[in-house]
């Protein structure tokens, strides 16, 4: 039963990530251009806190494995072992992805 919660709750994570990810870049729908805060069209606030929190989506996603991962193995470990490997392994997944998300370039340029 507890691998089958936890299969469900990375199942929720993930969806909950890919649909930050989709955040990333702010285009709009009928021009390729990227939409910023000083356009003439305004930019709806759930449609800027939506982006602002995309840069999550990676780590969401990343931490939904992690417990997909923990719901199967959950049948050979005992209880508090798991708990164990909760408690460590998804704030750890988390905040590795984030740390590599913020280190990556920003922008066109290279370097």
């Amino acid at each position: 039963m507890i691998g089958s919660i936890l299969i469900t709750v990375g199942l929720a994570l993930d969806i909950i990530g890919v649909a930050l990810l989709l955040a990333g870049p702010r285009v709009h729908a009928r021009r390729p251009h990227l939409l910023l805060e000083s356009d003439d069209e305004p930019v709806s606030t759930l449609r800027r806190w939506w982006s602002r929190l995309g840069r999550f989506g990676l780590p969401i996603v990343s931490s939904g494995f992690a417990l997909q991962i923990l719901g199967a193995w959950s049948q050979h470990l005992e209880i508090w072992w798991l708990v164990v490997a909760i408690i460590a392994t998804i704030p750890t997944v988390f905040f590795a992805a984030w740390w590599l998300i913020e280190r990556l370039p920003r922008g066109d340029s290279i370097g």
